[in-house]
């Protein structure tokens, strides 16, 4: 007789399965693969690995927190420093403005003086026209007031050279002669009185007979003092003498006195000696008496 066994209930085998694991631990293992799939057995390791990631990311918020109040300072920071400069470029703006005012009212005032600077230029330039009409006033009077001083200076010139040559020519012996070692002169012509025929005869044969020029002629004729003399101890033979006269002998009186000495010498066969005679003598005029050999006699002043 074949007798049914009743399978074990659930509570039953669930009580036994724990009695076998509780006796032999090492079981475990084996039913847990048995009962478990290959994901869930894996899951253990993933929540270890997600309790990782959890607690890098808690400190990766801790570090980010930290990160986020440091920015925050630095935030705090950079607005006071905004703030900061805010109202200090606000205070130099203000400033700025402030001496724009003052610029523009200042020029404002440049704009005012330059209007008077042209009114006075204006008035400097209308009287600058007047100074200059009258400064050609001025000179044109200045030219007349020359004009009428070289006039009477040449008459006052020859005031002082006629009176020179009249007393030269009344003491021909001791001013001219005498310096000169000649004696018994003779006064053949004088600017002052009309030349005697001794002098003219000779002279208009020289001129008939072509042995002078027109310009000569009257060179003899100009010359200031023509006289003859003897040289003391020497020959009888007389000594022709022109003589040109000057306050102050200059360089056209030397010239003057050379021309003179050799128109003469066209004339008479005579000796004749050329004489610059006055005062006082330029530098020119003396050079120039050494190198054309013509004699300077310094005569007393009249002055």
């Amino acid at each position: 007789m074949v007798v049914a066994v009743e399978p074990p209930g659930t509570e039953s085998l669930v009580a036994r399965i724990i009695e076998e694991l509780e006796a032999q631990p090492e079981a475990r293992a084996q039913l847990l693969r048995a009962l478990l799939t290959d994901e869930f057995l894996m899951l253990p390791a993933k929540i270890d690995q997600a309790l990782e990631d959890i607690a890098s990311l808690k400190e990766d918020v801790t570090g980010l927190k930290d990160a986020q109040v440091e920015t925050n300072q630095r935030l705090g920071e950079v607005e006071s420093k905004v703030g900061s400069l805010k109202e200090e470029t606000n205070r130099r703006l203000g400033s700025l403005e402030e001496a724009q005012v003052e610029t523009n009212q200042r020029l404002g005032s440049l704009e005012d003086a330059q209007v008077e600077t042209n009114q006075r230029l204006g008035s400097l330039e209308d009287a600058q026209v007047e100074t200059n009409r009258r400064l050609g006033n001025l000179e044109d009077a200045q030219v007349e007031t020359n004009r009428r001083l070289d006039r009477l200076q040449g008459e006052v010139s020859g005031l002082v050279g006629d009176r020179m040559e009249s007393h030269i020519a009344r003491n021909i012996y001791s001013i001219i002669s005498q310096p000169l070692g000649l004696s018994h002169a003779n006064v053949y012509k004088r600017i002052t009185q009309d030349t005697t025929r001794d002098l003219l005869d000779p002279l208009e044969n020289a001129l008939d007979e072509g042995l002078i020029d027109k310009r000569q002629y009257d060179r003899i004729l100009n010359t200031d003092i023509v006289f003859t003399a003897r040289r003391r101890g020497g020959s009888v033979e007389r000594v022709w003498c022109a003589v040109e006269i000057s306050n102050t002998v200059g360089a056209n009186d030397v010239s003057r006195a050379q021309e003179s000495a050799d128109a003469l010498s066209s004339v008479v066969d005579n000796e004749i000696l050329a004489i610059a005679a006055g005062p006082y003598i330029t530098d020119e005029a003396q050079s120039l008496t050494q190198s054309c050999g013509v004699e300077f006699v310094r005569t007393p002043s009249l002055d």
